[in-house]
């Protein structure tokens, strides 16, 4: 049994971002520091001492990606959002319908822009002397 530990920082919704995932931490942790533990059949993102959430992840064949994030277990921690909710998300869209763990497309590569010509100068240096 292995896991790997990583550190990330939660955006203002409370998610951390691993491989080309969104996953979900804790909203009322917003912009604080967390751990994610991968395993091999795992994802635990924790802070401090406490778990915030686990995941069963699928690692992609041949490559060290992950190919699926699912079976999101939130636990419940002493870590709210300073505003209230005007509903309960698993209320109003199901205990599938809110999003905890999001794939995101790689990265596209950088285009290099090479400069048409070059910058005329402004005036002729003999002028200048």
């Amino acid at each position: 049994f292995f896991s790997t530990r990583y550190v990330r920082r939660l955006d203002a919704l409370g998610y951390a971002r691993l491989k080309h995932w969104r996953i979900y931490g804790e909203e009322g942790l917003a912009r604080c520091e967390v751990a994610l533990w991968l395993g091999d059949g795992g994802l635990v993102v924790e802070y401090g001492s406490d778990t915030l959430s686990r995941y069963d992840v699928a690692f992609s064949t041949g490559a060290p990606r992950l190919a699926e994030v699912t079976n999101a277990r939130l636990f419940a921690t002493k870590h709210r959002p300073l505003q209230l909710k005007l509903f309960n998300l698993e209320d109003a869209l199901g205990r599938n319908g809110w999003l905890k763990a999001l794939g995101l497309d790689g990265y596209a590569a950088r285009s290099r822009v090479k400069p048409v010509m070059l910058q005329q100068a402004l005036f002729a240096y003999t002028d200048a002397l």
